[in-house]
Order: structure tokens, then C-alpha cells, then sequence
């Protein structure tokens, strides 16, 4: 039998909303477990209108952000303003201080914006310049998203996806539905005629209800088994008991959905707590016992065997571990070999999809010539895994990926459309096998790729991003897999960039004692891949040599006291090894 209370709060919303009662029991039911929704349909369908609708019958403060590309983070949690008068700073709510919080049109603005939304749907509260604000209760979003694909449109990172509840979709209305809202509209707005029918706090007591139902331990069961067997895809790694112990040098390589590289400790009670490169303090603590490590992870406990470790490159290396940005850097066709730069730049960018439906992998490649101009490329391409290597003694005889569709074949069984093909052959290393016809002849061409940073940008880095910054070199990683502070050819290496397009590179090679600082330019394409070049040219203090340098830069956010702060890391390939340069600053 329905709850009085719930059914005065439908019979409200549906004076509005015609013919879509399913949907508005699930938006209702998840509001009434505390939880967020995420309407996902194309425009007209009534996703605003649901909103506002249960803000009026709900009695809920209602507030409302349109996304757009432009939304700083400080729109949505609010900022500190300084006070000439006082001396002091004030803080000046966001967004989010309300009930309701409808975020419209969420996937129109960059995954640096939506890493502001995630203390508060997750925590309810925000901190801003190292101070904590509570949220008011109850607090609720309803986003609203249109489909991926359309204009201006981009995914949600995973960590924002997390955040919902539910993803729901209203779809148009029966004829005779839409009919009946249309005569409706005659002459009065229907969200006029919404009566509220609750309190805040008879809401707040009806969510304290939902929590105090009891659940059988043999339906949790059942949930979490549901819940593990769409884990179980297999392109993705997932944090369902997978993870391995590797034999990495620096401690435990975790592989999670987040692809992170983990480093640990043993304390003296033999707890072992984890660290990574992008959070200050500790990630998890586990503890370790009859062989069996067991921690929480996102409020599961995960537990994890010791197991003889992988010894072949298809047991090392998964396939979702190609999620990130790679650079070619040689060639072979027919016996002739060739590295890549700097007479091009290709480019593959690996990366999760996420359907209501599924969560996959896809790829986008680019070839740009010497100058950046777009020569070929291919987006969103599916990806199909093969249990098959590449070709026999390739080094990865486990699995090879093909990206795209299979060609068809002409009346000689050859491809009459290229084909592309890849493969892992170590944790920063990946065969590219091309299949084409050329000159009536069936042809295969090889080419390895580089990885770039070594995690996937966490948002998409726009140009404005990087404009009037400063790098300088903080590591070195040569081809052979060894880490030095620099490469053996130079003493100091520094980059500008500046907004106009221009750039400043300046080195100091070895047992030299002066800088050459050279003009050039830069520009930023798909996947955060960066070029940096010049001609070279004669200058008053002599001539500047040519550079060319094609690379890639990530983004990403981390914690520290003062709350989230923002970062940036760029790898640059200069023929032989990879330069890690750090933003020293702006301006």
C-alpha cells in the first residue's frame, strides 16, 4: 500500500508531468532515499519541468545552474570576497546552497567543473579556501543531460556518474497524452496549480523513514551479486576482486577503474596503508592476514589473494590498460623503417564510454603533418577484443584489440578497407598493424606508439587552460625504461606558452654554460596532444636552432588542506626518451 504522503506528492507532480508515472516513482523514491537522479533525453521531453514540479510540491528551496562551457567551479560552491572594510573575507554562497539543485544541460561544461559537484553529492557539504559549509537539508540534485553526440555535448567522467543514483530517461508523451498537456496549457501554466504538500521537515522525516526499512540479508546478497556481474565486461577492470599483486619495484599496483598506481607501507601493527601520486594523504588502509588483504574500497570491503605472479605480456598488461593518450614513434613498412617525428604527429587517444546500457572502450585516432595540420582522423571508434595476437612471436600472444569495423574483402580476399589492429608489448609500449591493399597487393605496415602522461587526462585541458604558463623539466624517462632528472644531452630545459600561440623554448646542453632560448609555436588537439615547433631562424645573439615536439599534457585535481586544487603535467618525446615537465606558474 503507497504512502499517503507519497501519493499527495505524485498526484501533484502528475498535474504536470502526463502519462510517465513509472518515472516520477523512481525520481521520488530516490529523493526519499537521499539520493541524486540524472535525466538523460533529448530536449522537449519535460526533464526542467519534472524538476520544478517536485521543488513545488516538495516545498524545497529550489536553485538552478545552466552548464555551459564557460561554469567555473566557484558558480557552483561559491567563492570568498574580500571585505576592504572589515579586512576579512566573506563568504558568498554557490549554487548548491539550496534544496533542489537542478544542473542543467550537466554534460555541456568540462570534467574540471563537474569535480566541484563531487563533495557535495557525495559528502553534502563544501569546502571553499579551507573552510567546510554544511549543505541545507535535504539536498538533491536533479541533472538534467541530452545525448551524447549532440552539440557541445561531452561525457561524464566516471566519478560524476558515480554520484547518481539512478539515470532515467522520460521520453516523449502518447499521443493522447500530449494531447491532454497541450488543452491543459490553455490559458494557465499547469506548474501554477502545484500545491505543496509537504514540510521540509515532514521530507527530512519521511527520509529518515526509507533508511530505518529493514533489508534481508539474502536480498543484499542478491543486489551485490547483480551489482558484481555488470562489473564484469572485458575491456574494463573494475574494483570487483580483481586486482593482483605485481611485481612493481615502488610497492602493490592496484588496477581499479581509475587506473591507479599505488605505493605502500607496512605500519607497526602490520596494517598496510596506500598512497598515490595525485591525493596527499593516505587512499586506503588494509589489513593483511593468513595471506588475504582486505580494505575498504568505496565503502565495500575488498579482499584480494596472493597469487603466483603474471609471467606472460597478455597475464601483465589488460586492455584497459590502454586507456590514455599515445604518440607513434616509428615505423615499418616493407622493410623500411622510419621514426615517426618529427615529420608527423599520430596520435591514438583511448577512452570509457559509458551507455546507459554498458561501459566500453573507444578510440580516437589522429595523423597530423609537420605544421598540425589535420590530415586523417577517426573518432569514437569501437573497439573488438581478439584472443589472438597480432602475429605470431609479436610479444603479446594473449589478446590484440581491432579498432573500428572489419574491412570487407574484394574477389581476392583482400582488405578493401584499411584495418586497424593493436596490441600491449609493455606497461608504456603498443603495436599498431595496419592491413591495407596497396598497388592491388595486400600490405601490412607496423607501427609502435608511445604513452604519454601516464594516467588519462581527468578533463578534457582546453588551450585557455595552458595560456601564459611556464614549465620546467622535472624528470627524464629514456627508451630503455630508466628515470633521470634529465636527459644526458642537456643541463636545463624550460617552456613558455603563451596566449597568442606562441611559445619560448629554452635549453642549456651539457658542458655548455649558456641558454638558447627559441620563438615558436604550439597548439593543443584531441586528447590534450601538444605541438610545440620552429623553423628555426637568425637572431641578433645568433642563429636559434629548429625544434619540433610533439607530446601531451593532463590535467587533474588533488586534495590537500585547503581543499581541491588543480594540476597539470606535460610529457614531451624527443626522438629517444620522454621528457615530464611541471607548470611552474602563470604569466
Amino acid at each position: 500500500m503507497m504512502h499517503t504522503g507519497v501519493e499527495s506528492i505524485l498526484h501533484e507532480v502528475q498535474k504536470v508531468i502526463v502519462g510517465k508515472d513509472d518515472v516520477l516513482e523512481k525520481i521520488l523514491m530516490t529523493i526519499l532515499s537521499g539520493g541524486h537522479v540524472l535525466l538523460d533525453d533529448v530536449p522537449g521531453t519535460g526533464k526542467t519541468t519534472t524538476a520544478l514540479a517536485f521543488s513545488r510540491a516538495l516545498g524545497l528551496q529550489y536553485g538552478r545552474i545552466q552548464f555551459t562551457p564557460d561554469v567555473l567551479p566557484s558558480d557552483i560552491v561559491g567563492f570568498s570576497l574580500y571585505r576592504r572594510d572589515s579586512g576579512t573575507f566573506t563568504y558568498q554562497p554557490g549554487a548548491v546552497m539550496t534544496n533542489l539543485l537542478l544542473a542543467d544541460e550537466i554534460n555541456r561544461t568540462s570534467s574540471k567543473t563537474q569535480s566541484a559537484l563531487l563533495e557535495a553529492m557525495e559528502e553534502y557539504h563544501v569546502t571553499v579556501d579551507g573552510q567546510t559549509y554544511p549543505l541545507p537539508e535535504p539536498f538533491v540534485v536533479l541533472a538534467t543531460q541530452n545525448p551524447v553526440g549532440s552539440a557541445g555535448t561531452q561525457l561524464l567522467p566516471d566519478s560524476q556518474m558515480d554520484r547518481f543514483t539512478v539515470r532515467l530517461s522520460i521520453g516523449y508523451p502518447e499521443p493522447a497524452d500530449e494531447c491532454s498537456m497541450v488543452l491543459a496549457r490553455q490559458g494557465v501554466n499547469p506548474l501554477q496549480t502545484v500545491e505543496q504538500v509537504l514540510s521540509r521537515q515532514e521530507l527530512v522525516a519521511m527520509q529518515d523513514e526509507a533508511a530505518a526499512v529493514y533489508i534481508k540479508k539474502e536480498l543484499v546478497e542478491y543486489i551485490v551479486a547483480l551489482i558484481g556481474a555488470t562489473r564484469g565486461h572485458p575491456l574494463i577492470l573494475r574494483g570487483d576482486g580483481t586486482a593482483r599483486f605485481r611485481d612493481i619495484h615502488d610497492g602493490l599496483y592496484l588496477m581499479d577503474d581509475a587506473d591507479l598506481n599505488m605505493t605502500w607501507e607496512q605500519t607497526a601493527d602490520g596494517g598496510i596503508l596506500f598512497y598515490n601520486n595525485i591525493y596527499m594523504g593516505q587512499v586506503y588502509q588494509a589489513a593483511w592476514e593468513e595471506g588475504v588483504l582486505s580494505f575498504d574500497y568505496r565503502g565495500t570491503t575488498l579482499t584480494m589473494k596472493q597469487s603466483n605472479l603474471p609471467q606472460e605480456t597478455g597475464e601483465l598488461y589488460h586492455p584497459a590498460e590502454l586507456v590514455g593518450t599515445w604518440l607513434m614513434v616509428s615505423g615499418e613498412t616493407e622493410g623500411w623503417e622510419w621514426n615517426a617525428m618529427p615529420g608527423e604527429l599520430e596520435s591514438l587517444v583511448f577512452k570509457t564510454v559509458s551507455t546507459a546500457m554498458d561501459v566500453t572502450l573507444a578510440a580516437d585516432h589522429e595523423n597530423r603533418n609537420h605544421y598540425g595540420e589535420l590530415g586523417d582522423a577517426r573518432y569514437g571508434q569501437e573497439l573488438t577484443l581478439l584472443d589472438e595476437p597480432l602475429y605470431e612471436g609479436c610479444g603479446n600472444e594473449a589478446w590484440s584489440v581491432r579498432i573500428g569495423p572489419e574491412s570487407p574483402l574484394d574477389a581476392n580476399g583482400y582488405p578493401m578497407q584499411m584495418e586497424f589492429h593493436v596490441t600491449m608489448l609493455e606497461r608504456d609500449t603498443l603495436l599498431m598493424q595496419r592491413y591495407y591493399t596497396m598497388d592491388g597487393y595486400p600490405t601490412v605496415s607496423y607501427q609502435t606508439f608511445r604513452r604519454m602522461p601516464e594516467r588519462l587526462t581527468w578533463w578534457d585541458v582546453q588551450a585557455q587552460d595552458l595560456a601564459d604558463t611556464s614549465w620546467i623539466c622535472t624528470g627524464y624517462l629514456a627508451a630503455d625504461g630508466t628515470e633521470n632528472p634529465m636527459p644526458p644531452y642537456l643541463e636545463d630545459f624550460y617552456l613558455y606558452l603563451g596566449a597568442d600561440g606562441s611559445c619560448w623554448v629554452g635549453r642549456m646542453d651539457k658542458g655548455s654554460n649558456a641558454y638558447t632560448d627559441t620563438q615558436g609555436t604550439w597548439m593543443l588537439a584531441n586528447g590534450g596532444v601538444l605541438l610545440l615547433q620552429s623553423e628555426g631562424y637568425e637572431s641578433p645573439e645568433g642563429y636559434c636552432p629548429e625544434f619540433w615536439y610533439g607530446g601531451a599534457v593532463s590535467g587533474y585535481t588533488y586534495e590537500t588542506e585547503d581543499g581541491f586544487m588543480e594540476g597539470y603535467e606535460m610529457h614531451l618525446h624527443d626522438g629517444e626518451g620522454t621528457l615530464r615537465l611541471t607548470l611552474q606558474g602563470y604569466g
